[in-house]
């Protein structure tokens, strides 16, 4: 039951941050004509579902960490392309070419490493904090020697 709350809980995570970045875009680049459907917030609420269900592979622990991270990029690059290659106009034309494709790659690609090296930076400080107050309240380390020496 755990991993559905955590699944569910992230896509819904996913899903708010991701379209309040869309209206902030918007507002930002005054567009009049950006709306959100039932259908474009379907595929948000879909490719959330497929960002959070990616995260279980860091659950694996028989897989390197790069292969890991190679995994949630290609899976997540896929559903980016899937959702970016539905989006169309207020006419219901379809506004991409192979350009505008390969640039939405790129920009996904730099966000995807940006994100990635903040999130390890931020994991990194983490626990060095924590470590930090474990040896300053005097905490005694888990580690214990499977041998020790008689003397």
């Amino acid at each position: 039951m755990k991993q559905t709350e955590k699944f569910l809980y992230h896509t819904a995570a996913y899903t708010l941050v991701i379209s309040l970045l869309f209206f902030l875009f918007g507002k930002v680049l005054s567009i009049n004509e950006l709306s959100m459907s039932f259908s474009r917030y379907f595929t948000l609420i879909a490719f959330s579902l497929v960002l959070s269900g990616a995260e279980f592979v860091f659950t694996i622990d028989k897989l390197n960490k790069l292969l890991q991270h190679i995994i949630h990029y290609v899976v997540m690059c896929i559903a980016f392309a899937v959702v970016f290659l539905t989006v169309r106009n207020s006419d219901g034309k379809y506004t991409f070419n192979a350009a505008s494709v390969f640039a939405a790659i790129v920009l996904f690609s730099v966000f995807y490493v940006l994100i990635t090296f903040l999130v390890m930076l931020a994991k990194g400080k983490l626990s060095n904090i924590r470590k930090s107050k474990r040896i300053k309240n005097g905490e005694k380390s888990t580690y214990s020697p499977r041998f020790k020496a008689d003397k």
